[in-house]
């Protein structure tokens, strides 16, 4: 049996990250994190995530920051970050994810076939 891909689903809304692991449960295993602190600590598990999902704003930190400290560390620097915002296209909050080291923005709402296109085009590189 092939070993299913982890993501790490980041998202301070209970609904939004319950919709996220619906979608996504079937083909992957998946953790999840209600605050940037939790996903800190479930990125440097004994089995790190092969990708991780972010809210752009959370409870304790923004997505920026968090990407920033994945990047930082040489054992999630790899670890590519999809983030998913209601925020503006233009905003500066966007433009710091993407300068952080953001894989991909995606815009809520986002329709969950997108998600999963990007979601499978970062795992199957």
């Amino acid at each position: 049996m092939e070993h299913k891909k982890k993501i790490l689903v980041v998202e301070d809304d209970a609904g939004s990250r319950k919709l996220i692991l619906l979608v996504l449960g079937r083909a992957y295993d998946l953790i999840e994190a209600a605050n940037g602190a939790e996903a800190i600590d479930l990125a440097h598990a004994s089995e790190p995530p092969d990708l991780i999902i972010t809210d752009l704003e959370l409870p304790d930190v923004t997505g920026d920051k968090l990407i920033l400290q994945l990047k930082d560390d040489p054992s999630t620097t790899r670890i590519p970050v999809l983030v998913t915002t209601a925020s503006d296209r233009g905003s500066l909050l966007v433009q710091q994810a993407i300068d952080a080291g953001a894989a991909a923005i995606l815009y809520k709402p986002t329709p969950m076939n997108v998600l999963m296109a990007e979601v499978d085009r970062y795992l199957s590189q």
